[in-house]
């Protein structure tokens, strides 16, 4: 009977935890006081519930314990059974809510690429340059700032790492003042240089500059660039007798063709190089998640209710959308900023067709509608989360049927020469891995030897 009122205690103990500081509260002491019992008969029992597995064990002064189910239903699953401390296992949960989780698709078309900008900033000492492309829209200033975040939390870089953006496009037509921004210049080097000027990339030492648009970086500024990345040194034009250095994380972007528009020497020096697939290439999954969390944003923004029709979520899933992400985003903000200014007064405001504005509605009007989402009036809160719409656990067959569809659609773009053949096997590949790896490694099934060999034999299939 000690032992099962000891493990009833600790569970009591376990469920009653507000924040994780408080296991320190949970000692052996403390149980034994409230069952009336021996220290060395709880300790006994507590490490008997330890060797079952139904325990966590922090080894601080003194040792803390804990049920490991109320913990994990209350909290997240610990993956050890004994910590060295309460910080430990508060690192490792932050280590399990890594920021790309915000990024929709994370589990899905941009389960891969992720992994490997993760691969990449892990690598020391200051991480490997990574290329993003895409085409406009597909989000790869917002992956790059969470690349720089996720930097952060894994103490990569110090919480005050400084994070530079350059947009090379704003110098399209001036490749010297974008070479004298990005490196600093002396005093006196040109015409205007009246004091010394530390560049962008002296300014991001320590953290992460993006070269947003990069492929405006004239063959020079490549040539630079590339020295930098061989060697850590530069030097501020007009101040050939200096070397000066920089431990950066470079991380770049750009629309256009790799293999066109940047020289081979410096290509080679950017060894992640990843492509982030357009909107309408990413899953109906994802897609709905986009609308709503995109509706979840505005309501906080002007802090309002809103009242969706359910007509006009069902055409916003339904649209082509030619420039991605931001296309969606900005019409969606636009949907709202037209209902908002009719109805400024009112905490709770209905969207139909009645205030989102006649281009809008003509523009929604006119999609074809051939799925619905939803049948009802859909609310928004500035406290609304986006598991409150969307279920984000998939079943298997409909992730199968989103898929087969979706390839479905890839095809007659290829019979109407809109895609290459090298597109539609890119786009079937990463969707096809995408639904392997949500399917076969669901539930740490890969922890398994034998079936992560049979697996990997399986996905090599998969992909042929």
């Amino acid at each position: 009977m000690s032992f099962e009122a000891v493990n009833r205690e600790l569970r009591e103990e376990t469920q009653a935890i507000s924040d994780l500081s408080d296991i320190n509260k949970i000692t052996t002491d403390r149980i034994a006081e409230n069952l009336h019992l021996s220290r060395t008969t709880v300790s006994q029992y507590l490490n008997d519930i330890l060797k079952k597995g139904d325990a966590i064990q922090i080894k601080s002064r003194p040792t803390n314990f804990i049920n490991r189910q109320i913990f994990s239903e209350r909290f997240f699953s610990p993956k050890q059974t004994i910590y060295p401390s309460v910080a430990s296992l508060i690192k490792e949960q932050v280590r399990q809510k890594n920021v790309f989780k915000t990024f929709i698709g994370n589990q899905e078309s941009m389960k891969e690429i992720i992994e490997r900008l993760i691969t990449a900033e892990n690598y020391p000492p200051n991480g490997l340059p990574i290329m993003l492309s895409g085409n406009t829209g597909v989000g790869k200033s917002y992956l790059a700032k969470l690349t720089y975040q996720y930097c952060v939390q894994e103490g990569l870089l110090k919480k005050d790492a400084p994070f530079v953006v350059l947009n090379c496009a704003q110098y399209y037509h001036n490749p010297e003042l974008l070479s004298s921004n990005l490196f600093g210049y002396a005093k006196g080097s040109f015409t205007g240089a009246t004091a010394d000027f530390k560049g962008m990339l002296e300014s991001a030492n320590g953290g992460v500059l993006f070269l947003d648009e990069c492929h405006r970086l004239n063959p020079e500024s490549q040539e630079k660039l590339f020295s930098f990345m061989d060697t850590g040194n530069f030097e501020r034009m007009g101040e050939n007798a200096v070397s000066r250095s920089s431990k950066v994380r470079l991380i770049f972007a750009t629309t256009e063709n790799l293999q066109e528009n940047f020289l081979q020497t410096f290509l080679r020096r950017v060894p992640v190089a990843v492509t982030l697939p357009d909107l309408n290439n990413r899953s109906k999954a994802e897609l709905k998640m986009l609308i709503f969390q995109t509706f979840i944003e505005e309501s906080r923004r002007l802090q309002r209710y809103f009242r969706v029709a359910p007509w006009i979520i069902n055409h916003l899933f339904n649209l082509k959308y030619k420039n991605n992400i931001g296309e969606l985003k900005t019409t969606i903000k636009l949907i709202c900023a037209h209902a908002y200014s009719q109805d400024q007064m009112n905490s709770d405001i209905e969207i139909s067709s009645d205030n989102i504005g006649n281009s809008l509605l003509q523009r929604l009007t006119a999609v074809n509608n051939q799925e619905e989402i939803c049948s009802e009036v859909v609310n928004f809160t500035p406290e609304s989360r986006l598991t409150d719409f969307v279920d984000t656990t998939i079943s298997e067959n409909s992730r199968v049927n989103d898929l087969m569809t979706h390839l479905c659609d890839v095809e007659g773009e290829f019979q109407n020469d809109k895609l290459t053949a090298a597109m539609v096997i890119e786009i079937i590949s990463r969707e096809s891995r995408a639904l392997m790896d949500e399917m076969v490694h669901r539930d740490k099934r890969d922890h398994n030897e034998s079936l992560k060999y049979l697996i990997n034999i399986i996905q090599q299939l998969f992909d042929y």
